[in-house]
């Protein structure tokens, strides 16, 4: 299986934060990353050309973090030989697209969209490092942020996610705290439809959004979504002043939430999706923050911060119902009011017919009622359970 690498060397804030948010990041969402052509190797470029162009599906990508020796947040340029090299999740590009430079077209940008997949096996890696850094050679940075790699059984083993992602994930924490991380906090989050555990959210992707997340989840109206979030510390004195930060849009119930974040720790919640009415699909947001409220005023990220899309679907049976009741209230209310109420007699005299006017006054209370129903219903006065 041939893959890609892509590099991240963390030497902006933004890049910096990049790292934290796909550590946290549960498998299935879609991020938007993008990059001058100039920085993709002879090949990997090839292979993004081909994804472009349509020629190929997908692409199989290794995220890496290189870190050169001793090197703090950006305070020295990367002037020698990345030293430590940090598998740190695996991907799957699924789309891509150039917008081109016609001054330099060295300078055109591939943006590619990667569907987050698990965590590699560091322990493997640790085990082939020499073969694997004898393989990468000089295709790194700060030359380049791309490097293609040809099939080779070693390198599947390095891609070995099966399924111990708790697993991998902490031994990549832990390697990521002796480095530049030092201090940070880590977490990452799942999605489940249940309780139990056992229904995994899936994520849909939208390509035409215009954001660095492109995927959302779906759920329906009046359904929870439980939430479990895994936490590593890397500096435990700093936690009584670290929490998660929860906030999400009116449809989205709580609307605001803070956990404390304890060592080596685990927590779980569950939040409700709403709309506003039994018409409309509605759109909200979840953003899951992490907070410092110590005097930290680094520009630099000490932990992950989130942000997921959720399209709240509404209940047809709902939908149908209110509008089933409110076309048949429409013919019941018209005819019975026009309907004749009063008779003639023998001697051709008008006189009121009070049966009549019984079944007509109770035609009138049903259709109206129908009407009422089908308003509340559709409008979502009240619910139906």
């Amino acid at each position: 299986m041939s893959f890609v690498i892509v590099w991240d060397t963390c030497l902006e804030p933004e890049y910096y934060a990049d790292l934290h948010n796909v550590l946290a990041s549960p498998a299935g969402t879609v991020l938007r990353y993008d990059y001058s052509r100039k920085y993709f190797d002879p090949e990997s470029l090839k292979l993004f050309d081909k994804l472009r162009n349509k020629k190929i599906d997908h692409i199989e990508v290794l995220l890496c973090y290189g870190e050169q020796s001793q090197f703090d947040k950006a305070k020295s340029r990367i002037k020698e030989d990345i030293a430590v090299i940090v598998p740190f999740r695996l991907g799957k590009v699924k789309s891509a697209k150039q917008i081109e430079n016609n001054e330099d077209p060295t300078k055109s940008k591939l943006i590619y969209d990667i569907e987050i997949l698990g965590y590699p096996d560091l322990q493997s890696y640790r085990f082939y490092e020499k073969k694997f850094r004898t393989i990468i050679g000089d295709r790194k940075p700060l030359k380049f942020w791309h490097t293609y790699i040809e099939e080779n059984s070693l390198i599947e083993k390095l891609l070995n996610e099966a399924t111990r992602d708790e697993d991998n994930w902490s031994l990549i924490v832990e390697e990521l705290k002796k480095l530049q991380f030092c201090g940070d906090s880590f977490w990452r989050i799942d999605f489940y439809y249940d309780f139990l555990k056992t229904k995994k959210v899936k994520f849909l992707s939208n390509q035409d959004r215009n954001s660095s997340t492109v995927s959302f989840l779906e759920t329906y109206d009046e359904a929870k979504i439980f939430l479990d979030i895994h936490y590593i510390s890397s500096h435990d004195s700093q936690v009584q002043n670290r929490e998660l930060l929860i906030e999400s849009s009116e449809n989205i119930i709580p609307n605001k939430k803070r956990i404390k974040l304890r060592p080596y720790s685990q927590t779980s919640f569950q939040v409700k999706a709403l709309t506003k009415n039994h018409i409309y699909n509605e759109f909200g947001s979840l953003e899951i923050e992490t907070k410092d409220d110590s005097k930290n005023t680094s520009v630099y990220a000490t932990g992950a911060h989130l942000r997921f899309d959720i399209l709240t679907k509404i209940h047809w049976p709902k939908k149908i119902a209110g509008i089933f009741f409110g076309i048949l209230s429409v013919p019941i209310i018209l005819v019975s009011s026009k309907y004749p109420i009063m008779k003639k007699t023998a001697e051709h005299v008008e006189e009121f017919d009070c049966n009549t006017a019984f079944w007509v006054f109770i035609a009138l209370i049903i259709g109206t009622l129908m009407f009422v129903v089908s308003g509340v219903i559709l409008r979502k006065e009240f619910s139906i359970k």
